[in-house]
């Protein structure tokens, strides 16, 4: 697991990602993982935490922004050069959360902004490519890893890198 980047929609996403992974066989691995992003939204239209207009009027948009996902499935790994370097493909399924703040409820407050959220919980799936670069017998590095993600009415692509712990052979 490591520091992953995510776009959902407009805003994009920073976070992290745990996961573990268990090797049926040598090439087949059954894997699942737990998947955090927010507070550290950009490219929004209005910029969170910062102080905008409307009608005249200071207005402050919330810097609430955040999903979950914990997903499970199959991994594809093919092992070279002596296990060094392991390209691999995976698809996961399970589901995810997201609490997203109402702009339009923020927008007409007077003065001082209530908190109001919107949450979502639905199903999720993911199909992905990477590789790991392995730097000794329990430890690899992956450098990249892309995954196509389609939860909660909606498609993202996360980019995600991090350090592989082994636990066995």
């Amino acid at each position: 697991g490591g520091p992953d980047h995510t776009q959902v929609g407009c805003p994009v996403l920073e976070g992290s990602t745990t996961s573990i992974n268990y090797n049926l066989r040598k090439y087949l691995g059954l894997g699942g993982e737990l998947v955090f992003h927010g507070n550290r939204p950009s490219g929004l239209a209005l910029c969170p935490g910062c102080t905008s207009t409307f009608n005249g009027r200071p207005v402050k948009i919330p810097k609430d922004l955040s999903s979950l996902g914990i997903l499970f499935g199959p991994e594809l790994k093919l092992r070279l050069w002596k296990d060094m370097i392991s390209p691999f493909a995976r698809g996961q399924i399970g589901i995810a959360t997201k609490d997203l703040p109402i702009l339009t409820d923020i927008i007409i407050c007077n003065g001082s902004c209530e908190r109001k959220t919107a949450s979502d919980t639905g199903f999720a799936t993911a199909v992905g490519l990477g590789v790991d670069v392995k730097v000794s017998r329990k430890v690899a590095l992956r450098p990249v890893q892309v995954d196509y993600v389609k939860a909660l009415g909606g498609t993202t692509v996360r980019i995600a890198a991090g350090i592989v712990i082994r636990i066995s052979d």
